[in-house]
C-alpha cells in the first residue's frame, strides 16, 4: 500500500547522515495508519437528505415542504417539541384557509381593534367583479352577529343581504316609491329616542342632544337638496335652513316632515329673516327662492314623497341585524338611488346615535355595531358631494362604537371628477386599517400607489388571480374566486381562500340568474 508522502519521506531519510534525526524509523505510525484503513472502509455509508448523490444516484433536486396545520395545545400536545407558533392571524371571524399552508385565517375589524392590532375599526374590500366580495362580507356579518355585535346594512342594492338578515332573525325594511320611505327630518327614529331620554338627562346633556338632533336634520336635508340640484347649497341657504329647523322644532312636539318645513319657509319667520338680514319681503323672497324650489323638488318632484312623510318602519335596534333594502329602485335612476343610499346611511348612523343616547341614559344596553356599505362605487357616482357626506357618517366610528365595511370593485372607483370628492374618496381606502384585496389588474394596483404597500410577490399574486390558468377551463369556478389578501399597514399580507360551506351555499348568489339559466334545459327548435 502506498504511504502518504510525508511518511514516505521520513522513512527514506531516517538514519541518513545529515538528516535532521538519526533515530530509527517509526513504522508503528505507518502500521497504525494502515490498520485504521479497514475500519474506515467498514463504516456504513448512508445517502444524504436528498438521496444518493452522483451519477445514477437519484438525488432529488427539490424537497417539497410539508403542509402546516394549526391546532390547540390540547390537540398538538403530543407532537411537542415539533409544533411551532404561527404568524397567521387567528382573531375574530374565520375567513378561510391560508392560500399556501391551509392554516385557518381569522380576522375582522372589531376584534382587531379590541386586540389593538389596528386603531381604526374599518375594512375596505377591493376586487374585480364575481370573485366573492359580497360573500366574504356576508361571512363577516354572520361572525359579528354571533359575537354579539349588530350588523347594519345601510342600503342593500342587489340585494345581497336581505335573505341572510332575515335568516338571522333580523329586520329588513324596504325603501322605494310606493313601498316604504325614510323621513329625512327624523333619521333613524332619532326624534323618539330623544324624547324618551328627555327626563333622564341633565340640562347640559339635553341641550347637547337637541343640538345634535338639529345637526342630523340639517345635514340630511342639505345632502338631499344638493343631490337634487347637482350642486352645493350656498352659504345663506345653509344658514336659512338651520334657522328654519329651529323654528320648526319650537313650534311643535310632533315628528316633523318636509311639507311642514316648506310651509314654514313660505311664512317668512322672524328668526330666518334675522339670520338672512333681510329688510323686506321682496329681499327675503329673492334670497330663499332657490331653497323653496329645491324643497319642492325633494317633496313632490323627482323623489316623490319617499323622504317627505312618516311612512317608514321604525328601525329595531334590538334586532340581531338590520338591513335597509333599496334594491327595488330602478338602477338607471341614479339620483333616486343615490338619495335612498344617502338617507339609509343617515338613518342608520342616527339610529346608532339614538341607541347610544338611550344607553347613556340607562334606558337600554350598550351595543356595538357593524355598518356595511357594499357597492360603494354606485354611491360615489350618484352626485357631487356624496363622498363628503359618506365621510361625515364614517369618520368617527371608533368614538361612536361602530365598525365599517366598505366594498367596491376597483381603486379607479375612487377617482371622481370633483377634486375635493376624489381626495376624500381616496382617503376611505387609506384610512381603513384592514384591507381585503382580491383579483386586480396591474393598472389598478398602480392606482393604489401611496395608499396600499405591496411587495413584488404580493402584487404578482393579485394579478395572477385575475387571469384564467388556461383557455379551456373546467367549468368549476372562475379565476380568483374566493382568493383574497389580508393587508394591515405595511405588514406582509396573508393570502387566504374562502370556500362555501353547505349552509353558506344556500345564501343568495350574486350570479344566480346566470347559474339558473345554465342549469335550466335550453329550449330546442321544437320546444317553445
Amino acid at each position: 500500500m502506498r504511504l502518504p508522502n510525508i511518511l514516505q519521506s521520513r522513512l527514506e531519510n531516517a538514519g541518513r547522515p545529515g538528516s535532521e534525526s538519526t533515530r530509527p524509523a517509526r513504522p508503528a505510525r505507518a502500521d497504525a495508519h494502515v490498520a485504521r484503513t479497514p475500519q474506515r472502509a467498514a463504516r456504513v455509508v448512508r445517502p444524504g437528505p436528498r438521496g444518493w448523490a452522483g451519477a445514477g444516484g437519484g438525488a432529488d433536486g427539490w424537497v417539497e415542504a410539508p403542509l402546516e396545520w394549526r391546532g390547540t395545545t390540547r390537540q398538538v400536545c403530543g407532537l411537542w417539541p415539533h409544533a411551532a407558533g404561527s404568524g397567521v392571524p387567528n382573531i375574530g371571524t374565520v375567513l378561510g384557509q391560508h392560500y399556501f399552508t391551509a392554516t385557518t385565517v381569522a380576522a375582522d375589524p372589531i376584534n382587531f381593534l379590541l386586540h389593538k392590532v389596528i386603531s381604526n375599526p374599518g375594512s375596505f374590500t377591493l376586487a374585480n367583479a364575481g370573485v366573492g366580495k359580497s360573500f366574504l362580507t356576508a361571512r363577516l356579518v354572520v361572525g359579528a352577529v354571533f359575537q354579539g355585535h349588530v350588523p347594519f346594512v345601510m342600503g342593500d342594492l342587489k340585494p345581497d343581504y336581505v335573505d341572510l338578515v332575515a335568516r338571522l332573525g333580523g329586520q329588513v325594511a324596504t325603501i322605494g316609491r310606493g313601498l316604504g320611505g325614510l323621513n329625512v327630518l327624523n333619521p333613524g327614529g332619532l326624534w323618539e329616542a330623544l324624547h324618551t331620554a328627555e327626563h333622564h338627562l341633565g340640562d347640559a346633556e339635553w341641550t347637547a342632544a337637541v343640538a345634535d338632533f338639529l345637526g342630523w336634520q340639517q345635514n340630511g336635508v342639505a345632502a338631499l337638496l344638493e343631490l337634487s340640484r347637482g350642486e352645493r347649497l350656498r352659504e345663506h341657504e345653509e344658514t336659512a335652513l338651520a334657522a328654519l329647523l329651529t323654528v320648526l322644532r319650537d313650534r311643535s312636539d310632533t315628528v316633523p316632515v318636509l311639507p311642514e318645513l316648506l310651509a314654514a319657509l313660505s311664512e317668512r319667520p322672524e328668526l330666518v329673516r334675522t339670520v338672512l338680514g333681510t329688510r323686506d319681503d321682496a329681499e327675503y323672497d329673492r334670497l330663499t327662492a332657490g331653497l323653496v324650489m329645491s324643497l319642492r323638488s325633494i317633496t313632490t318632484g323627482a323623489f316623490g314623497d319617499t323622504f317627505a312623510h312618516n311612512r317608514q318602519d321604525a328601525i329595531d335596534l334590538e334586532a340581531p341585524a338590520v338591513c335597509l333594502d333599496i334594491s327595488r329602485i330602478n338602477r338607471m335612476d341614479r339620483r333616486m338611488e343615490g338619495a335612498a343610499l344617502l338617507n339609509a346611511w343617515y338613518a342608520g348612523s342616527a339610529a346608532i346615535f339614538g341607541a347610544h343616547l338611550l344607553a347613556d341614559a340607562g334606558l337600554a344596553p350598550h351595543r356595538t355595531y357593524y355598518a356595511v356599505m357594499d357597492e360603494l362605487w354606485r354611491s360615489l357616482r350618484a352626485g357631487v358631494g356624496m363622498a363628503r357626506r359618506i365621510d361625515e357618517v364614517t369618520r368617527l366610528g371608533r368614538t361612536d362604537g361602530q365598525a365599517f365595511a366598505m366594498v367596491t370593485h376597483s381603486p379607479n372607483d375612487l377617482e371622481l371628477s370633483d377634486p375635493e370628492d376624489r381626495k376624500i374618496a381616496r382617503g376611505f381606502l387609506s384610512r381603513a386599517d384592514m384591507k381585503l384585496l382580491g383579483a386586480l389588474q396591474d393598472e389598478e394596483i398602480d392606482a393604489m400607489a401611496g395608499l396600499v404597500t405591496l411587495s413584488r410577490a404580493e402584487r404578482d399574486l393579485l394579478t395572477s388571480w385575475s387571469s384564467p390558468e388556461d383557455w379551456g377551463g373546467d367549468g368549476t369556478e372562475q379565476p380568483g374566486l374566493g382568493k383574497f389578501l389580508l393587508k394591515v399597514g405595511s405588514r406582509p399580507g396573508v393570502p387566504f381562500r374562502v370556500r362555501r360551506t353547505a349552509t353558506e351555499a344556500t345564501w343568495r348568489d350574486t350570479s344566480h340568474r346566470w347559474n339558473a339559466a345554465t342549469r335550466a334545459p335550453h329550449p330546442g327548435p321544437d320546444r317553445p
